[in-house]
């Protein structure tokens, strides 16, 4: 998520959300074919790929707080 007013260059491989304004809300969902305990691992998996940091970290992201 970049701001609004953002001109610099965008690291290869990230996907960039560009708000209108500097308010902003986040919501991550997976979405389930079934409850079963495959498909809830697969959600599981697939949300702790997503990783949220400053740009200015891009070269040397943190570690995920989401690692269980």
């Amino acid at each position: 998520m970049l701001p609004p007013d953002y001109r610099g260059d965008v690291p290869d491989g990230y996907t960039v959300v560009r708000p209108a304004t500097y308010n902003t809300m986040t919501l991550l969902r997976s979405i389930l074919d079934s409850g079963s305990k495959k498909d809830l691992q697969a959600g599981n998996d697939l949300v702790k790929q997503v990783k949220i940091y400053p740009l200015s970290k891009a070269a040397n992201p943190p570690p995920s707080a989401c690692s269980t």
